[in-house]
């Protein structure tokens, strides 16, 4: 560390280490000498290697920040504060890492009572898994970051940081803004619970629909006026996430043929002559403006007894377009679909694959309107990539 804090020094680079936060085997008198900030890893008392108990106590907490900064100026500390979920078995005492989020709906839908551990000061619960296993789940979110700081305060550490970014409580941001003045007032703030980040998938296949919107729960807290501390926790209503249900895999011996974009008047008539051939039934996702252009293969496919859905009337990445475009480019198509074949589509498939299986929030605006328009969104999660492939021939 001296070595590399003199070459960094010299190129007017900062140096920091994140270090345990309290383990004999480190010299942090030493280590703050070559480091111009030692972050302390303020979390994992009990972690996947042992039994289960609390990520971070109170009290274990409150001690070790005690001989931290006997031996350095604060102003050499960053604090990094856990936020984060272990899931034990109680019998092999193997353990899983949540996210906060991961812990909550844990809890709600095993209808487990999350409680703040008066001894800790730590939220855990007990729930029975699918195998009727017990299971012990101890996490730190926005409360237990809520007393830490409060704690901390009174040393004037540098700062804080946070482990890890996106398992986080969300509410905990409310927190770290509140950090010079966290009174009853900033406990009160801490009423509402807010789901994390992550989208909720449920059941299988590729049919895709957002079956529930984001919604945010609560929670009772007492605070405790002579300790500064939130001491006591109760959860009135859980949060939820984008609730996205999956449907159609039902049978794992079949599978669904698609083809995307088209028809084509030059390879189009082939790809059914060989389904006919077969007796192969398949989804043809069709651009509107094609299938203006070649109406008689649009016909042709649902009298050979094909599905036919919308992929829009111009093929545009749906992602990046306005909503009352992307309106118009499914309303078209669909108005093609009544005026040549005289029925509708309910099946829908973005172009370009866009947005089909959202990772986070904010990709989730294509699906949710599809589906408060009636639409079955397929996904596409086995692809031939056949689409990459281009076929030169001599002219």
């Amino acid at each position: 560390m001296r070595d590399l804090y003199n070459r960094f020094h010299a190129l007017g680079l900062e140096v920091s280490e994140s270090v345990p936060f309290d383990d004999e085997v480190y010299d942090y008198k030493e280590l703050a000498k070559t480091n111009d900030f030692l972050i302390l890893m303020a979390y994992d008392q009990h972690d996947t290697n042992g039994e289960p108990g609390p990520p971070a106590a109170q009290d274990w907490y409150s001690t070790a920040l005690q001989k931290r900064f006997a031996d350095v100026p604060a102003s050499k500390y960053v604090i990094a504060l856990g936020n984060y979920a272990y899931d034990w078995d109680d019998q092999t005492h193997a353990a899983k890492e949540y996210s906060y989020q991961d812990a909550i709906q844990t809890a709600d839908e095993s209808k487990g009572q999350i409680t703040l551990d008066p001894g800790t000061l730590n939220p855990n619960f007990d729930y029975y898994d699918d195998n009727d296993a017990l299971r012990h789940v101890w996490f730190l979110d926005a409360i237990t970051a809520f007393n830490q700081i409060a704690e901390a305060q009174k040393f004037g550490p540098h700062g804080y940081a946070l482990w890890r970014l996106g398992a986080e409580d969300p509410i905990i941001w409310n927190v770290f803004e509140r950090r010079m003045s966290l009174d009853r007032n900033a406990a009160e703030a801490l009423k509402t619970m807010r789901s994390g980040y992550d989208i909720d998938y449920r059941g299988h296949g590729e049919v895709l629909q957002v079956t529930s919107s984001p919604h945010d729960g609560g929670r009772e807290i007492s605070y405790d006026q002579t300790s500064g501390l939130i001491t006591e926790q109760k959860v009135l209503a859980y949060p939820s996430p984008y609730v996205i249900t999956r449907r159609g895999a039902d049978d794992k011996l079949k599978i669904a043929l698609s083809f995307d974009d088209g028809p084509d008047a030059r390879n189009t008539p082939k790809i059914l002559d060989i389904l006919k051939e077969y007796h192969v039934p398949a989804t043809f996702f069709v651009i509107g403006l094609e299938a203006d252009l070649n109406s008689n293969l649009l016909t042709r496919m649902l009298n050979e007894g094909h599905e036919i859905g919308n992929h829009t009337f111009t093929h545009p990445n749906t992602s990046i377009i306005s909503q009352q475009q992307f309106g118009l480019e499914l309303n078209a198509t669909e108005r093609l679909f009544e005026s040549r074949l005289g029925r509708r589509s309910l099946l829908f498939r973005p172009p370009y694959a866009e947005d089909v299986e959202p990772d986070a929030p904010d990709q989730v605006g294509p699906l949710e309107y599809t589906s408060k328009l009636g639409y079955h969104t397929i996904g596409m999660e086995i692809d031939p990539g056949d689409w990459k492939i281009r076929v030169w021939t001599k002219s």
